[in-house]
């Protein structure tokens, strides 16, 4: 007969994505979402993860070289820990890129 320890854990995800892109190609959104849980084999909820980000994309011009862009990204991400709450953390970040056509 054998004995031993261990864990067992069980880890349900769901994402979502969502993205709009007109006739044309001057505006681009898209969306993106999730959410997992981790579960160990005793039956109490460890962590829990929610994650969002919102993409906004335009063409300023467009030219021989190629396309002038300007992109805005934002995104959320919330990590909680029950067991170690000191592990638990939120951030928000903003990212504006501006792309240049050249050479």
């Amino acid at each position: 007969m054998w004995s031993g320890g261990g864990a067992r854990y069980i880890t349900p995800t769901a994402s979502i994505w969502l993205g709009y892109y007109p006739l044309s190609d001057d505006f681009n959104l898209s969306l993106y979402g999730s959410y997992s849980i981790n579960k160990s084999n005793d039956g109490y909820t460890d962590t829990n993860a929610l994650n969002g980000t919102i993409s906004l994309f335009w063409t300023l011009a467009k030219s021989s070289f190629g396309k002038h862009s300007l992109s805005f990204d934002v995104s959320y991400y919330h990590y909680l820990n029950d067991v170690y709450a000191n592990s638990s953390y939120k951030d928000i970040s903003a990212l504006l890129n501006l792309k240049l056509a050249s050479f």
